[in-house]
């Protein structure tokens, strides 16, 4: 059983559904009920809303007011959910949060519709807010676009295994590409909150690294999740039987080059270019072979140690403090959410 929200954060959370709420129901949809029905059943599949979370939990740390989050953390869970929709188009996913891909039920030209209208709504709410200053709204802005292209670009970089950019696993920038799809938006949010919390620009850029940080390991437990499978549920290996690198793979093909193994570290990009669940499953008997699941699941809960012991210092020694309690319980939330089990329990 998931552990309670925090009272505080339960509270936010409910002011940013309302604001969803609200925005949708600015619009005149009385002309494509579909696409309003397509709209709000994606707002609707309420994920774990880590980003926002993470907003919260920032602000509350710093003493700042979790009111004047709310329409920032609108903008930012609405972009994320938009860069969810382009993201099953592009990888051909057939689900989503155990739902079929709107794309599959939907189409794909009214799909990328969607993914535009809700990537567009995203910023509205901020916009129109009088707890934040012009000034506020516009640096705000300019670091949400950042966060946007450098996810885009990180998504390229991820299709770009694809489409054959790059010739070999060592030539492929596979922490570059987490950082930004994954890292940037949680860097982002860190960042809008502990702006708005009008914390020194130092401290905002410490926020905005530890974000980032957060993001990368988030990303690389849900590479462990599925090439390994969690406590609760077998590997998928969804990314290796698509033809996908991801961190355990590249951890195999390094492990073995460097121990001299290059028939068996060449066997794994072959096998990787092949696809398929026969090819996975070769990989995964390579992986098996040398202990890689424990190698990794040890580095994760080290990183998650130390990332957690991050969260407690991140205000350290800030006159206007407040209360660390909701970033501490965020951060191992979300370091739990791929694998339940593996991750400390705080």
């Amino acid at each position: 059983m998931a552990e309670p929200l925090p009272a505080g954060l339960a509270e936010w959370l409910g002011e940013l559904d309302r604001g969803v709420e609200e925005e949708l129901g600015r619009w005149p949809w009385e002309a494509l009920p579909e696409m309003e029905r397509l709209v709000r059943t994606q707002v609707g599949r309420r994920g774990k809303r880590l980003r926002p979370m993470l907003m919260f939990g920032v602000v509350e740390a710093f003493g700042g007011d979790p009111g004047r989050m709310v329409p920032a953390a609108v903008g930012i869970e609405l972009h994320h959910l938009a860069s969810l929709v382009l993201d099953d188009i592009q990888d051909n996913a057939a689900f989503r949060r155990g739902a079929p891909a709107v794309h599959v039920s939907a189409g794909v030209s009214s799909t990328i519709n969607l993914a535009g209208i809700v990537r567009t709504l995203a910023y509205r709410p901020l916009h129109r807010s009088a707890l934040v200053g012009a000034a506020e709204k516009l640096a705000v802005r300019d670091r949400a676009d950042d966060a946007a292209v450098r996810l885009y670009l990180g998504q390229s970089i991820d299709i770009g295994w694809l489409d054959g950019w790059y010739e070999s696993l060592g030539a492929y920038p596979y922490e570059r590409m987490i950082a930004w799809k994954t890292g940037a938006l949680f860097g982002c949010a860190a960042w809008i909150a502990a702006y708005l919390a009008r914390v020194p620009e130092e401290r905002a850029g410490l926020a905005e690294w530890f974000g980032i940080e957060a993001g990368v390991l988030y990303q690389l437990a849900d590479d462990y999740a599925d090439f390994f499978g969690t406590p609760a549920a077998p590997a998928p290996m969804d990314d290796v039987r698509a033809g996908k690198p991801t961190w355990p793979l590249i951890a195999l093909h390094e492990t073995l080059t460097g121990r001299g193994e290059t028939k068996a570290a060449d066997a794994v990009v072959r096998h990787l270019r092949e696809g398929g669940t026969a090819a996975a499953e070769r990989i995964s008997a390579l992986a098996d072979r040398i202990g890689l699941a424990v190698t990794l699941g040890d580095e994760l809960r080290e990183r998650a140690e130390r990332l957690l012991g991050d969260a407690g210092r991140l205000t350290a020694g800030l006159a206007t403090a407040g209360d660390p309690t909701a970033l501490k319980y965020v951060t191992a939330r979300l370091l739990r959410a791929r694998v339940p089990g593996l991750f400390p329990e705080r």
